[in-house]
């Protein structure tokens, strides 16, 4: 019977995670559905996370691969490589510090294998914290509390104003992240991109049941400005300009930006400004709706874009 089941890769991320990389190696292996190909991919880790995986891979319960970059490369550049490497119908990623719940797959693969418009599937994620103590709210509550429920079918014009898919929780066909170019091994951060990309011409939808545990570090909570999280976020947008939606978004994100890293700032500007043709005076403001926060960007940018 398990034979005639679509087969599920999932990707496994390794990176410097030896406290909780078996406990996300056995979510895998504990998952209801069992066609499953397991490739981990570690990324020049300097703790012993190498030796950990090849230990639990000696006793598994299911084939896996572990492929070891003898230089680090970088989340995007590995998750590619990781759906290059697959062969499934279908293809998640896992970070080596996540956890899937037991009957994640199965239900996943159910839902698409009887909605064969669907490209992609996500669902809502438990918070955990370093010691697997759930935290408050969930990640959709927690990165977009302006949402009052998961956007589901076309999703692309809420995806804009944030993301609000936890990566773990996803499951896609193979085949359209592929056909859409893959991972953009230029950016910092792989998802964001990856989910507006598949978004703009195929259905996503959301599932109720919960599907991964995400892990929330000390560090990620922190409320000081990532100025890496914004500037990926900012060349992630100008990539998706051709969406009306995304211009007053990319604009509201460069002001952000001006204040932490004014130099940088100008250069994404004075590239959004020339693709768009938009000149720094009150009409075009007025004419796309943007906010008057952006006015002193827009005057000191004007020497750079007459």
């Amino acid at each position: 019977m398990t034979d005639a089941l679509p087969l599920v890769t999932i990707g496994v991320t390794s990176y410097n995670n030896s406290r909780y990389v078996v406990d996300t190696l056995n979510s895998v292996a504990n998952q209801s559905y069992k066609k499953i190909e397991l490739i981990i991919l570690d990324d020049c880790s300097k703790d012993n996370s190498v030796s950990i995986i090849e230990n639990w891979i000696s006793s598994a319960p299911l084939k896996a691969t572990l492929i070891k970059n003898t230089a680090n490369m970088g989340v995007t550049k590995v998750c590619q490589n990781l759906l290059e490497n697959s062969s499934g119908k279908y293809f998640q990623l896992l970070a080596s510090d996540d956890l899937l719940v037991e009957e994640k797959i199965e239900t996943q693969v159910q839902f698409l294998e009887t909605h064969p418009d669907v490209a992609m599937v996500y669902t809502d994620a438990i918070l955990i914290d370093e010691n697997n103590d759930r935290l408050f709210g969930g990640f959709i509550q927690r990165n977009r509390p302006d949402l009052l429920s998961a956007p589901s079918g076309a999703i692309l014009e809420n995806l804009l104003e944030g993301n609000f898919i936890p990566a773990p929780s996803i499951l896609a066909k193979t085949q359209v992240l592929k056909s859409v170019g893959g991972f953009d091994i230029d950016l910092t951060y792989e998802d964001y991109d990856m989910w507006l990309k598949v978004a703009k011409d195929h259905p996503v939808i959301f599932l109720p049941e919960i599907g991964c545990k995400y892990r929330v570090h000390r560090k990620s909570m922190s409320n000081s400005v990532n100025l890496g999280w914004i500037e990926t976020n900012l060349k992630t947008l100008i990539k998706h300009l051709d969406q009306p939606k995304a211009l007053p978004i990319i604009l509201e994100t460069l002001r952000m930006y001006y204040q932490e890293q004014p130099a940088s700032a100008f250069k994404y500007a004075r590239e959004v400004f020339l693709k768009t043709g938009i000149k720094p005076n009150e009409y075009y403001f007025a004419k796309y709706g943007l906010s008057p926060k952006i006015f002193q960007l827009a005057f000191a940018l004007k020497r750079l874009i007459r």
